[in-house]
């Protein structure tokens, strides 16, 4: 009874979050910007230090580590890298859940890495990003062409933006 209460609480929460995403900058802020189909970057802050945090979807094939390593090659040609931790606890969750005990749909589990991110890397976002490493296990999350990759910098930059200007008011 208790989950059916969480899940109808963020599903309400979900609807009123939606409604106040009117402004194209104030959605930047809310919404993840999403590299590829297994990660997910947020912008967020905390006693007045800024994280990327990423939300990542473990598979078969790539698992997040621990200590990890984020690559990002803006479009300058400069290259930015975060080190940051997996501060999560692993979180499983099935794709669909149908009555009487089955499922249907794979389980996934979620990881949240956290990236501590000063101004000047902030900076760097403006100029879009082409192509985004993510330190994985066994082999290197490496996304060069992804669907909304020409607006993924700029989203994030918005999304700095956007809580730096929430947090000065």
């Amino acid at each position: 009874m208790k989950k059916l209460i969480l899940v109808f609480c963020l599903f309400i929460s979900a609807f009123t979050i939606q409604a106040q995403s009117n402004e194209d900058i104030y959605e930047a802020a809310i919404e993840p910007c999403s590299v590829g189909s297994y990660a997910e970057f947020y912008a967020y802050t905390f006693d007045d230090v800024y994280y990327l945090v990423l939300g990542f979807r473990d598979s078969g094939r790539n698992n997040l580590i621990d200590n990890c390593i984020v690559k990002f090659k803006m479009n300058d040609g400069s290259v930015l890298k975060l080190t940051g931790v997996d501060r999560s606890v692993q979180s499983s969750s099935s794709a669909v859940h149908v009555g009487f005990g089955y499922s249907v749909g794979s389980s996934t589990d979620t990881h949240y890495a956290v990236f501590p991110i000063t101004q000047d890397e902030i900076e760097l976002f403006k100029v879009g990003v082409s192509k985004v490493a993510i330190n994985t296990i066994p082999v290197v999350y490496e996304r060069s062409q992804w669907s909304g990759k020409k607006k993924f910098g700029q989203r994030i930059y918005k999304a700095f933006k956007v809580i730096k200007n929430e947090f000065d008011d």
